[in-house]
């Protein structure tokens, strides 16, 4: 056996991703979605929210650490979005975030069905506060043998076709640490590199519109 973790090579995607200058700002899609999600107020436009239910062995603390570990894999989930001094908005990737799949036991309602349809309902209404984090998550007991996972994700940094990256790299983990894999997981794409693309881009693009605007008039 070796005595490296199976999550070694998701956590070696953390270190080092910092954005260079310029780059900390909002992509275009971004950006957009900021601005509708202002225009809204306290109606929360892009929250994308899943449930999963588990009916039979799941094993709680697993799952806890599996949910660490991937959350913690990824800079697009570590990430916050704040408001500078000139009312812009800016996005910051945090070196790590502490446990945060809340645990909620409603097996002692009468009807924990329809408990959980309440829970849900109102969790769901919830805007994400976006400087604290983009994601909330619980794992919700409505009986010994059934768990729901709730995961509310905000758009800012996650579309359709991410939430299902998600939740394989989650099933991935939580598999690795059962079995005592000694192969680490290996580590996913980061979002940063496509930050720093775009920035790139939009650079020379304005670099390019300035230098045709001179010169039609040189």
């Amino acid at each position: 056996m070796s005595d490296r973790s199976p999550i070694d090579g998701a956590q070696q995607a953390r270190p080092g991703l910092k954005p260079t200058a310029g780059a900390d700002g909002l992509t275009r899609m971004q950006r957009l979605l900021w601005a509708g999600q202002a225009l809204a107020g306290d109606v929360p436009l892009y929250n994308m929210i899943h449930t999963y239910r588990f009916d039979g062995t799941l094993d709680p603390a697993r799952f806890d650490q599996a949910f660490h570990t991937v959350v913690n894999g990824s800079d697009a989930l570590r990430t916050v979005f704040q408001t500078d001094a000139q009312g812009l908005a800016r996005q910051r990737i945090r070196d790590s975030v502490p446990p945060s799949l809340n645990h909620v036991d409603l097996s002692h309602h009468a009807d924990p069905e329809s408990a959980f349809q309440t829970w849900v309902a109102d969790r769901c209404r919830r805007v994400l506060n976006l400087d604290r984090g983009v994601f909330d998550s619980a794992l919700v007991r409505l009986a010994p043998d059934c768990l729901i996972w709730y995961i509310n994700i905000h758009h800012l940094v996650v579309d359709g076709w991410a939430f299902g990256v998600f939740q394989g790299r989650l099933a991935t983990c939580y598999e690795a640490l059962g079995q005592n894999a000694d192969e680490p997981i290996e580590a996913w794409p980061q979002y940063l590199p496509y930050r720093e693309f775009e920035h790139t881009q939009q650079s020379r693009e304005r670099a390019q519109n300035c230098a045709a605007y001179w010169a039609e008039r040189g």
